[in-house]
């Protein structure tokens, strides 16, 4: 698997520092340096270059380090931040660590100092990566373990309905063998002595049946509550937030899963921030439900690959998820989205639970949809999410 790139901005209005630092830090394999001479062309472009640690000079024209933080912090405050400073102004060094600095650099800057700090964020990002992973993969567990509850529950309890159905349709079968033998006898007898059994079996019939129909509803009540698995998590509120954020955290999730180094491309089409409403977890998992059947589908395929792009429609946010593993079956095309549809394939762990993604964007007025394409002689499988814009 290739290095983890980290970015790194130096932001300073002194050109030749500037070079000098840069010069030294890309020597570093791991390191992506990126120099501004201006803070506010820097600032304007964190969104775009995504930096995971900034280093900035504290006196700047314009915007000084301790505003420039300030600001990126409000951007995204998992950034990394160190302040250079030619001075040991232990006022703005304060300030500095108030607004969540990383660390302080004086100046003239020690480059062996420099890449220690700048391993400490490293060090300190993964740390926190592996904390939200875990945390993911803990929420993700615990919906796997609450569905195996649910799944037992319904195997045990099926049982128990299923034989109350089977005793009643036993019965009724057994008034019709009366009622049989009651037609018979009077076409041949003519005679009244099986009223009494017909009374009693008119009187019985619509207490069996309705015995039936409450041991239906409780196994339909019992099959559904399975299927809200996905669905409405009170714990965490409906927020507005932006969508290619979560985007990138489920991409860097499934770096954890994608142990066959299987290719993903993302490509995003819109230029700024799109926000949708909605509860952002559920989204996670509707995107990377889709994603893990995508990738099971291509572990078998030497050249499986996974495309992913985004753009903007009609006052929706259209994703699309493509991939050119074993395809959807064109019979089946109309069917991937019920519920257990994936039990039918017993012999893979794909086309499993897409069902839950379909009811998660549903929830959020969205639409979710399969299709295949041929292109270059390849057979290749779409999913196509769309959500409502937030205004």
């Amino acid at each position: 698997m290739a290095e983890e790139l980290f970015n790194v901005m130096l932001v300073d209005d002194e050109q030749m520092l500037l070079d000098e630092l840069s010069e030294y830090l890309s020597t570093f394999s791991y390191l992506n340096v990126k120099t501004f001479n201006n803070p506010v062309i820097a600032l304007n472009s964190v969104k775009q270059f995504r930096p995971h640690i900034i280093i900035s000079d504290l006196m700047m024209p314009e915007v000084n380090g301790i505003e420039l933080l300030k600001e990126v912090k409000k951007i995204n405050k998992e950034i990394e931040f160190i302040i250079m400073t030619g001075f040991g102004d232990m006022d703005s060094t304060i300030q500095a660590l108030q607004n969540r600095a990383s660390n302080f650099l004086l100046k003239p800057v020690r480059f062996e100092l420099l890449i220690e700090y700048l391993n400490r964020c490293i060090d300190h990002i993964k740390i926190e990566k592996e904390k939200k992973l875990n945390q993911m993969i803990l929420r993700h567990s615990d919906r796997m373990v609450w569905m195996g509850m649910i799944g037992s529950k319904i195997v045990h309890d099926s049982r128990n309905v299923l034989t109350y159905i089977k005793g009643n349709v036993q019965n009724l079968n057994m008034y019709f063998e009366y009622i049989k033998q009651a037609i018979e006898f009077y076409l041949e007898k003519g005679e009244d002595k099986i009223k009494p059994k017909l009374k009693y079996i008119l009187n019985d019939i619509p207490n069996v049946l309705k015995s039936m129909q409450e041991g239906a509803d409780n196994f339909s009540n019992i099959v559904n509550s399975f299927f809200t698995v996905g669905d409405t998590n009170e714990n965490i509120p409906i927020e507005k937030f932006e969508i290619r954020e979560i985007i990138y955290k489920t991409l860097d999730l499934m770096n954890y899963f994608n142990t066959n180094s299987i290719l993903i491309n993302y490509q995003k089409n819109e230029s700024e921030d799109v926000f949708i409403l909605g509860d952002r977890h559920q989204i996670e998992i509707a995107i990377l439900n889709i994603l893990l059947n995508a990738h099971y589908a291509c572990q078998n395929i030497p050249d499986g690959t996974i495309g992913l792009q985004s753009y903007l429609e009609n006052n929706k946010y259209i994703m699309e998820i493509m991939h050119n593993g074993e395809p959807i079956p064109t019979e089946d095309l109309s069917s991937i989205f019920d519920p257990l549809y994936g039990s039918k394939m017993q012999d893979k762990q794909f086309w499993i639970g897409l069902s839950i993604s379909k009811r998660i964007v549903q929830k959020h007025n969205g639409r979710l949809t399969a299709n295949t394409d041929i292109i270059e002689d390849r057979k290749l499988t779409k999913f196509t999410m769309e959500f409502p814009i937030a205004k």
